[in-house]
């Protein structure tokens, strides 16, 4: 564990990101501030596998009587995504964005890891105000709710910053 850990540790430190070790388990705890609401993560190595995995975190807890609109809500967002999937902790109404690559160490690690790091704060932030919008749904309106219609807003997208050519 110490040679994987030690590696992603690295690449944080490298990066100048700010994060708390927890080496005993192989973890990672940190945070990104995003567009629309800080990220929490948990990074976890699996060395005997090769395997790291990161975790996101949603500020926004989905009341019971919301979970099964935020649950559909997941569950076509997870339709349109390539890499992770949404997970919703259902006795705590937690949000998670999860995914988990096979990570060997040499080149390319330190990419794999930023970009493991940067699509699950990217995927959390852009779920962030569609999930907020079932939250604050009063009880008696979510049958009415149009979660498709919800997911198709461009006004809660951050703008792409233009590259140079």
């Amino acid at each position: 564990m110490d040679d994987f850990f030690s590696l992603l540790v690295e690449v944080f430190d490298a990066e100048g990101w700010q994060y708390q070790p927890i080496p005993d388990r192989g973890v990672i705890e940190c945070a990104f501030e995003a567009h629309h609401t800080m990220v929490p993560l948990h990074l976890q190595v699996f060395p005997s596998h090769q395997i790291l995995s990161v975790v996101a975190r949603s500020g926004t807890r989905l009341p019971h009587a919301h979970r099964g609109r935020g649950a559909e809500l997941l569950m076509r967002t997870n339709e349109e995504l390539i890499l992770g999937a949404f997970e919703l902790r259902w006795d705590h109404g937690e949000v998670l964005f999860r995914l988990a690559q096979l990570a060997q160490p040499g080149p390319g690690f330190n990419g794999l890891v930023k970009a493991l790091v940067h699509n699950a704060v990217v995927e959390m932030d852009r779920l962030t105000p569609a999930l907020a919008m079932v939250a604050k749904t009063p009880p008696e309106r979510l049958p009415t709710l149009d979660i498709e219609a919800l997911m198709r807003r461009e006004d809660t997208v951050p703008p792409v910053p233009e590259t140079a050519s």
